[in-house]
């Protein structure tokens, strides 16, 4: 029985498997190698995974869950079309999907995988994981650091050098990691993690271009999910001509060269230097003490990203043929080979922390007043113990009970998990507030409020438990599990075609709308009619339809 890597991203997942003489990527059923974790409910309580529910998260994004991952072992509830899901169960759905998309690829039962967590993962966190696996039907041989598991991507490199950097570049962090090789085991010596700095942001940066040149304000969520899709195809392609945006009814037309991308690009690109400095300063080393550098993560397939390596560490990476891949390829060579996989030890010898914690402020935007700011005051990757001290001040008009305390790393609050709050003490008409949060290893969250006009302080340790769940929740999970059947390839395809031809029939006007109802409408019927020889000529034709129109439209 083949066992499998699964390297289990914020933004998409990737399966591998060793053929044995080498690591192979597991495509998922549209022949891709990456599947978006991404999770859609129907009003029907019909549940969609990956691609399909990706598309259909344009159309409806309360209905949708994206970017759980890092709230593995919290208690962030996601409500979709009236049911709430945990993470776990979340993750245990994308990991179904993937387990039998690979079954159905090797053609064998599949029921024992390798996963890779990030370098921040917590014990709760890789509890999570395994027990999502578990409710997924696999049984977990392995839990590996994904900095381990890129540097064994090319295990001759691992032989022959003693200090490999790994640059690992995902949907929303961008971490350094010092990976030692000694002896058979691989030490993970310092470690740093830049919030903030992933894949995602490259694309939200060109949301922002983008709705600065054309003026827009008040973007809501749809439309900013509209645009950003668009966006992420266009930094795909890295297309330079004349492209069409389209903007609810509105078409709007965007260009971008190369020396345009460096400028829109350059303030994420110059902090990619930070996480690099931190590491090098930590170990004591320069970079001519490095053997080798390996750069990893889907963040990276951007080519000025893999420029910028090349420029901060003033070497060409070691990568594959796509950087994305080094991940998996390692985790594949791990399942493929159990004396490996039994032998191989490794140790991480400078804990980080798992979330970023912080409060609540006021900020003014040029979109108004957001009341919800996310302000973190220990961050994601920061060394442990951490401690940072923030000073805030009370406007005479704000009527401040208590200040409260968050977990996550979304901007805005109510995305975040509460975690609970502080009574302010003695609060006045205008005063001025001290903060501090000090995190520990032990994973408890110290925070101290100080009033600074009367000096009093106020102490609380927030323990940050494993989200146990009761017998009803586990019973739920299990139950909606069973019933999760992972369509056909054939299926898929449908799902797919519908939901494409929805989406473009909302975002485009005119004749052009029409065109995409009259397509969906025909194919709606033909499913109906069940004709399979007229549905997978209709697909071939789908396909044709689309690429004739991305001349115009970026679908």
């Amino acid at each position: 029985m083949t066992v499998i890597g699964i390297d289990f991203g914020t933004a998409s997942a990737m399966v591998s498997y060793f053929d044995g003489h080498a690591g192979r990527i597991i495509p998922n059923e549209w022949g891709a190698e990456l599947t978006p974790t991404v999770v859609n409910a129907a009003p029907q309580s019909e549940v969609t995974v990956g691609a399909v529910a990706k598309a259909r998260g344009s159309l409806d994004p309360a209905a949708t869950a994206a970017g759980f991952k890092p709230f593995l072992g919290t208690k962030k509830r996601y409500v979709l079309q009236g049911e709430t899901y945990t993470p776990t169960e979340l993750t245990a759905l994308v990991l179904k999907n993937l387990r039998v998309s690979a079954q159905r690829y090797l053609g064998e039962s599949v029921s024992e995988a390798v996963l890779s967590v990030p370098a921040y993962f917590d014990n709760r966190q890789q509890a999570a994981l395994i027990e999502a696996a578990k409710l997924a039907g696999l049984t977990v041989v392995r839990l590996i650091g994904e900095a381990t598991a890129a540097a064994l991507a090319d295990q001759t490199a691992v032989t022959n050098v003693q200090r490999i950097l790994v640059m690992d570049m995902g949907a929303d962090h961008f971490s350094v990691s010092l990976v030692q090789h000694a002896a058979g085991t691989l030490q993970i010596m310092q470690q740093a993690v830049a919030n903030h700095l992933g894949g995602n942001d490259f694309t939200h940066a060109l949301v922002t271009d983008f709705a600065a040149e054309a003026r827009l304000t008040g973007i809501d969520q749809p439309l900013y999910h509209q645009l950003f899709d668009q966006l992420e195809e266009l930094k795909k392609t890295a297309n330079t001509d004349m492209n069409t945006l389209s903007v609810g009814d509105t078409e709007y037309s965007y260009s971008v060269d190369a020396a345009h991308l460096k400028s829109v690009f350059a303030p994420l690109l110059g902090a990619m230097r930070v996480p690099l400095d931190q590491v090098l300063h930590s170990a004591g080393l320069q970079l001519s003490d490095i053997d080798q550098v390996v750069l990893a993560g889907s963040g990276a397939q951007l080519p000025a990203v893999r420029q910028q390596v090349a420029k901060l560490c003033r070497c060409l990476p070691l990568l594959g043929a796509t950087p994305g891949d080094q991940v998996a390829l390692g985790l594949a060579a791990l399942a493929g080979q159990p004396q490996l996989c039994q032998t191989l030890r490794e140790m991480v010898l400078a804990p980080i922390s798992a979330h970023s914690f912080g409060t609540q402020a006021t900020q003014e935007t040029a979109n108004g007043e957001v009341t919800d700011f996310f302000v973190p005051l220990v961050d994601r990757g920061d060394s442990l113990p951490s401690q940072a001290v923030c000073s805030f001040t009370i406007d005479s008009g704000e009527e401040i009970s208590s200040v409260p305390v968050f977990l996550g790393e979304h901007q805005h609050t109510h995305e975040n998990v509460y975690l609970g709050a502080l009574a302010v003490p003695q609060a006045s008409a205008a005063w001025q507030v001290t903060v501090q949060f000090a995190f520990n290893s032990d994973l408890n969250l110290t925070v101290a409020l100080r009033n600074d006009t009367t000096e009093q302080i106020a102490t609380t340790v927030f323990v940050l438990d494993q989200d146990d769940l009761n017998d009803l929740e586990r019973a739920r999970m299990r139950s909606r599990l069973a019933a999760f059947k992972v369509p056909s390839k054939e299926e898929a395809e449908n799902q797919l075609i519908l939901t494409q031809l929805e989406r473009l029939s909302q975002e485009t006007t005119g004749s052009v709308r029409e065109r995409f109802r009259a397509e969906r409408m025909n194919f709606l019927q033909l499913l109906a009619k069940q004709n399979m020889e007229a549905i997978n000529r209709a697909r071939d034709e789908f396909a044709d339809f689309i690429r004739d129109m991305q001349s115009e439209y970026i679908l």
